[in-house]
């Protein structure tokens, strides 16, 4: 399934939920122009405020859950939408990888 509507739908479910009255602050890490019309963004995202978190969460030392979500942009009519995504949890406990 895809679309905005699952997309709303599945973040009203989160947000009113286990993210209820989180907040949320993104970094941009990366943006690049691919065009004049379209874009590829990247940012660090931390989420902190919640309440109850599951056991399984790999919070960073400061009890936040932290993702990177990739997205393309597209302007249409001189706004931006965003037209994919992937949205990815930083594990903080996982061992680090050798080089």
């Amino acid at each position: 399934m895809l679309g905005k509507k699952v997309f709303d739908r599945q973040h009203r479910f989160i947000f009113g939920g286990l993210l209820k009255g989180s907040k949320m602050v993104q970094t941009i890490d990366t943006l690049k122009q691919l065009s004049e019309n379209t874009a590829f963004v990247e940012t660090i995202v931390h989420v902190r405020e919640f309440t109850d978190p599951p056991a399984v969460w790999p919070l960073d030392s400061e009890g936040r859950l932290e993702t990177r979500l990739l997205q393309v942009i597209e302007k249409s009519n001189d706004t931006w939408f965003v037209v994919a995504y992937h949205n990815t949890v930083v594990n903080h406990r996982a061992p680090p990888i050798a080089a």
